[in-house]
């Protein structure tokens, strides 16, 4: 077997061999093919694509008739056949992969072009490999960044060696094969993003839609059924304005501006558009800069908030009604000292704190009960709160301190709310003022123990002479 050369040594020879006059006709031809392959590269969108002209265009200009692309797997670090032409079928299922830590790898990782004979190349070869008799063969590694990503390899069931004019332009192609592998795979990537994009968009069930120099790119379903506009409108050149109110279309075009010059912007933002049959939508949008097909773009999701205004409003007039009544409505936590979530704005004129205090837990409701009081309600909460089909509950009246130190009866209705599991989360009560009630009827009660006891005729009336109590 023959001595392998050396890197140096083919380097010299090289180098020897480049003083040597060229045909000047062949250099014209050697640089018309490099640049048709440029340009032909700069036009395709495929990757595989881009490995085929590449490939073909190495073999053109070589005089070789065979040849493969290999490419480094992310995942497995080892080299895989992209693409091939000229190799039998035997060759190709044995040289289709090479594992990190096999000859071939280890030469390619050295990142050297190699020019040599298949049979003394360094590696290891395979029965198949041998059977397909190559004899000249070109290594040329593929590095991106001092990084090998793969490599280009030519080869000839003739030629003896690789020509010396075509291995300058061989080096120059595994360049031209780097930035366009670097280009596609950008590209590539792309266009994987984008059709996340869209299947995202098209099973969300809010309106999403992406918009690029003011006009819609892509909607979804859910937008056609809120607004009205098709794919039609949007390849006519629907714009976003159209949806917008004149008095809205200043700050919707800055707040857009804005997004896409990368400012900081709340990424939410309430407005009432218009859909194509000139109904009034109010709508929430969550807005993103994104790239789609390389360039900025605004990414929008619009939920139509309609229903929610409407539970909102409904619920402002209930508690606007609960606030101009008697009624006190508290929402209490089931933990120790009934934190308050939520009371109505009365409750001030109720125990003299004000629903926020109650709320930041300055105060707890416990803290307001009077203290004789206090073990009977609690002792009620609990026995009650044993019974689970249980959902609601009166309290046998009791007293609270207000702010001013005043006591007060209340008259408390409360109830229970449990979660999926069965288990209590918080208490929902009705409270009443009902001191006046309480002290009249202690009166009344005080009255009707004298009238009893008294030994002789007496009788109790009101101020329309309505006898009260008699003995």
């Amino acid at each position: 077997m023959a001595k392998k050369p050396t890197y140096e040594e083919l380097e010299q020879k090289v180098k020897k061999l480049k003083k040597e006059p060229v045909d000047h006709k062949l250099t014209k031809d050697l640089i018309r093919t490099q640049l048709n392959l440029g340009i032909a590269l700069s036009s395709t969108t495929d990757l595989d694509e881009g490995l085929r002209l590449s490939l073909e265009a190495a073999l053109d200009l070589s005089d070789m008739d065979c040849g493969g692309i290999y490419l480094v797997d992310k995942i497995s670090t080892g080299l895989d056949l992209i693409f091939h032409k000229g190799l039998s079928a035997d060759f190709v299922k044995n040289a289709s992969h090479f594992d990190t830590d096999s000859d071939t790898m280890r030469l390619v990782m050295e990142a050297k072009p190699v020019y040599s004979r298949h049979q003394v190349l360094g590696v290891k070869l395979s029965p198949a490999r041998q059977r397909e008799k190559l004899k000249a063969i070109a290594v040329l590694p593929l590095s991106q960044e001092g990084r090998v990503i793969g490599c280009l390899n030519v080869a000839s069931h003739d030629l003896e060696e690789v020509p010396v004019f075509a291995r300058v332009t061989l080096e120059a192609i595994a360049t031209q094969i780097v930035n366009a592998i670097i280009r596609l795979s950008a590209q590539e990537k792309s266009r994987e993003s984008e059709k996340k994009y869209r299947d995202l968009v098209h099973l969300c069930p809010d309106a999403v839609v992406i918009m690029q120099d003011e006009r819609y790119q892509l909607i979804n379903p859910a937008f056609t059924r809120l607004f009205g506009y098709t794919q039609q409108d949007i390849d006519k050149g629907l714009s976003f304005f159209q949806l917008v109110q004149k008095h809205d279309r200043k700050a919707v075009r800055n707040r857009y501006e804005d997004r896409l010059a990368g400012k900081y912007l709340p990424t939410t933002y309430l407005i009432d558009l218009l859909a194509k049959n000139g109904k009034i939508i109010p709508c929430e949008n969550s807005a993103a800069k994104i790239l789609y097909q390389g360039r900025p773009a605004d990414l929008t999701i619009i939920r139509n908030i309609t229903e929610r205004k409407q539970a909102e409003e409904s619920l402002s007039e209930a508690i606007n009604i609960i606030n101009r009544s008697p009624a006190v409505a508290f929402l209490w936590k089931n933990e120790e000292g009934w934190p308050v979530e939520f009371v109505s704005e009365n409750v001030e004129k109720l125990t003299g704190y004000s629903s926020q205090e109650f709320v930041e837990r300055k105060i707890s409701y416990s803290e307001i009960i009077y203290s004789d009081d206090l073990e009977r309600v609690a002792g009620e909460v609990a026995s009650y709160s044993k019974k689970e089909e249980l959902q609601t509950f009166k309290h046998e009246p009791y007293r609270i301190i207000a702010k001013n130190e005043d006591v007060k009866w209340i008259d408390d209705t409360t109830y229970i709310r449990r979660d999926s599991r069965g288990i209590i989360t918080h208490y929902e009560g009705i409270v009443y003022d009902i001191t006046d009630h309480k002290l009249a009827e202690d009166a009344l009660k005080k009255y009707e123990s004298i009238v009893s006891l008294a030994q002789e005729h007496m009788s109790f009336v009101d101020k329309n002479y309505v006898y009260k109590a008699v003995n």
